[in-house]
């Protein structure tokens, strides 16, 4: 598919790999031999980010201790964005959402950067007020309500998805809730698995867009750990 009117796209979260530290440059040097015209990274810096590319981020308040330039997700554009907002809908707990439209080889895009809580997500840990998968299950609410709102253009929604597609442990209402907020979309990394593992992190595309198949980013160099993730890179392309 690889073409001047093809757009590549990768989703990698990064585990927090600090920039300057022996993974971070790793990371950012392995980032800039994809040449990807969209980055969409979780758990990350934007000092992550490779030189030329164009970075909005989420909010930095996701409810745990602020850290300096952390960000739940944020996605990077080798073209400027056209406008961007990291709220999305009321309901989305916060600091997990980022979206923007932006030009590529493929046309323009809106593209959406999500961090879906995970399972635990302050039940033992941050604010300690919630149930098992119940900040994940309203992300998912908050974000049908999103993907529903979308302008006339193709989406793409990249990033954790903090599930595995098909269903391997979550409850069955979990991943309910999750076929329903993607209903209008596809999922292009459903089953995609690496060294025997399936993927967490996802990108789904509307129906204007096809995608070549999904390739992995490997989480392991050379012995070094890079991430407790693989990243994921699609090409896509407009459907004729």
């Amino acid at each position: 598919m690889s073409d001047n009117t093809s757009a590549k796209i990768a989703t990698w979260n990064l585990e927090w790999a600090v920039p300057t530290s022996r993974r971070g440059k790793r990371i950012t040097g392995m980032m800039a031999a994809m040449d990807a015209d969209i980055l969409c990274l979780t758990e990350a810096h934007a000092s992550n980010f490779p030189s030329g590319y164009h970075v909005v981020s989420s909010r930095d308040d996701y409810g745990y201790p602020l850290k300096a330039d952390r960000r739940k997700v944020l996605i990077g554009s080798k073209t400027p964005w056209f406008w961007h907002d990291d709220v999305g809908h009321s309901s989305l707990p916060s600091g997990r959402f980022i979206q923007g439209r932006t030009q590529t080889p493929a046309g323009e895009l809106q593209v959406m950067g999500i961090c879906i809580p995970w399972a635990d997500a302050h039940v033992r840990t941050g604010r300690c007020d919630r149930e098992r998968w119940q900040d994940h299950e309203a992300y998912l609410e908050g974000l049908l309500s999103v993907l529903r709102e979308c302008a006339n253009c193709p989406v793409i929604v990249a990033g954790d998805f903090n599930q595995r597609l098909p269903r391997r442990r979550q409850p069955e209402q979990v991943y309910q809730k999750l076929e329903k907020a993607f209903e209008a979309l596809s999922i292009v990394t459903r089953g995609f698995e690496f060294e025997g593992r399936q993927a967490i992190d996802h990108i789904a595309v509307s129906p204007e867009l096809s995608a070549g198949a999904p390739r992995a980013v490997p989480d392991q160099i050379d012995g070094l750990k890079l991430s407790d993730h693989f990243g994921i890179i699609v090409e896509l392309a407009k459907v004729s």
